[in-house]
């Protein structure tokens, strides 16, 4: 039997589940999240841009199905229970309808983040803040500053060193 995996995400300016990837295998989910994500490289997915830095919660879930067959069965389930509560006699709690999304797969299988994701994510710095903080650059940036004050106090001032 094959195994599934999907990642459902939750970013930092939101409270709602976000499912960037489903019915992927264990090498595409280590190729196209687990890398990226360690990383702490940017996600673009259909033509989304989804921030690393911006993601405060991720969930793995491992299945032994396709998620919409799962969710479906899932939405069944709360469909028969549902009427069977609603026609139960002097039953005083009706339920409506449910209303299935794609984040349900968390319901619907096993949580394995913890096998795949064990530290947080090294955000990379940018290029500009690498070079403006190499040390090479801040000893030869601090002896020109240097020069160049020299230069102007003897120019303006008259005072020779």
């Amino acid at each position: 039997m094959r195994d599934y995996y999907h990642v459902v995400v939750v970013q930092a300016d939101s409270k709602r589940k976000v499912v960037l990837f489903k019915d992927i295998s264990k090498n595409e989910l280590k190729k196209k999240f687990i890398k990226p994500f360690g990383r702490g490289e940017n996600l673009l997915i259909a033509s989304t841009i989804y921030k690393v830095a911006d993601i405060k919660k991720v969930q793995i879930i491992k299945t032994n199905d396709v998620a919409d067959t799962l969710i479906k069965s899932h939405e069944d389930k709360f469909n028969k229970y549902r009427d069977q509560a609603n026609n139960e006699p002097g039953s005083s709690v009706h339920f409506g309808p449910y209303f299935s999304r794609d984040s349900d797969i968390v319901k619907c299988g096993i949580d394995v983040t913890s096998d795949f994701i064990t530290n947080a994510p090294s955000i990379k710095p940018s290029m500009l803040y690498e070079i403006i903080h190499n040390p090479w650059v801040v000893g030869i940036g601090t002896v020109l500053l240097t020069t160049l004050i020299l230069w102007l106090i003897s120019n303006y001032f008259g005072i020779t060193f």
